[in-house]
């Protein structure tokens, strides 16, 4: 993890390496930017520098960093906003804790993933905290949208934006682990780092993009081709593959539509005659739509739902194209 940073993301390990060593940490860290799972190893590995007292980053394999990632150290509370809406309960929960003076550490730290996924009520309730720093209590936030983080916490951070892994980089390791070249540059373009993906996920996304854009001219068969190729299937997988799914296929979808509207570094004529098609059936349009929902797929929203939005609106652009 922490030669991960370093070599990915130097600028982020220096500006943190510098903090520790020199006992100049912020109380408040707002780690953004790319969509990459290192924005969370990096929060845990700075909580437990933190905890620990370092002048240095803490080792990955210390007793303090396990500890805080089985949710057994009194010092540290993780508020995950990725599985559920974050609610008032759990904000207040940890300022009843952290009023009490470190049992294991002097130091306390509240570390919180997604806090856009909160009610105003919550924010207001942070936005408080952060403005009334206690002494030895450190706030760390990690979030993929910054730009949803309220302005009032955001101007009170320090923020850390993390970049995103060169595509091209990472279209090479993909083709090294074996994908073929659609494939790989598929990949560069829906993931942020090299990482194991779900298989079945990603060639099930693939393959509903393509008979999305091959429905194009008979738009009504949409809805039909999501209820066999997607909800029939879905119902013998889990939620988290059906998250995966879901996020493949926007992610996949998007990179189709950027491609309708630009010349694609990619020869292969099955992909090449899918752009044709894109082209002929308003892609600026169509794009608009699947980012507005693949905003919405990081909160609590119903994923079936947001699929039954999204095919609503490509046959009404659709539509509206023919007439």
């Amino acid at each position: 993890m922490l030669e991960e940073l370093k070599k990915r993301q130097k600028r982020v390990y220096r500006i943190l390496e510098s903090a520790l060593k020199n006992d100049r940490l912020s109380h408040f860290y707002l780690l953004a930017g790319a969509e990459d799972p290192l924005k969370l190893d990096t929060a845990f590995l700075l909580a437990s520098s933190i905890l620990e007292e370092r002048r240095d980053f803490s080792l990955e394999s210390s007793n303090t960093l396990r500890r805080m990632k089985e949710g057994n150290h009194f010092d540290f509370c993780f508020v995950d906003g990725s599985k559920e809406s974050i609610k008032k309960e759990m904000i207040e929960d940890v300022f009843s804790r952290f009023q009490k003076t470190g049992l294991e550490s002097k130091r306390r730290v509240l570390l919180i993933r997604d806090v856009e996924n909160s009610r105003p009520i919550v924010s207001n309730m942070l936005l408080k905290f952060i403005e009334e720093p206690k002494a030895e209590v450190y706030v760390i936030i990690v979030t993929d949208a910054l730009d949803s983080v309220l302005m009032t916490i955001r101007s009170r951070a320090q923020i850390i934006k993390f970049d995103r892994q060169d595509e091209e980089y990472l279209m090479e390791r993909y083709k090294e682990a074996g994908y073929d070249v659609l494939d790989a540059y598929l990949l560069s373009k829906i993931t942020a780092e090299f990482q194991t993906i779900d298989d079945e996920a990603f060639m099930r996304a693939k393959d509903v993009v393509y008979k999305t854009i091959e429905t194009l001219d008979d738009v009504e068969y949409l809805e039909i081709m999501y209820q066999k190729e997607v909800y029939s299937y879905m119902k013998s997988k889990t939620t988290e593959h059906f998250k995966a799914f879901l996020n493949m296929y926007l992610k996949i979808l998007r990179t189709y539509l950027d491609d309708s509207l630009a010349d694609s570094p990619i020869t292969d004529e099955v992909y090449c005659d899918d752009l044709k098609i894109l082209k002929a059936h308003e892609p600026s349009k169509l794009l608009e739509e699947v980012l507005d929902i693949l905003s919405k797929t990081d909160y609590n929203y119903d994923r079936r739902s947001l699929m039954d939005k999204l095919a609503y609106r490509i046959v009404k652009i659709s539509k509206g194209d023919k007439e």
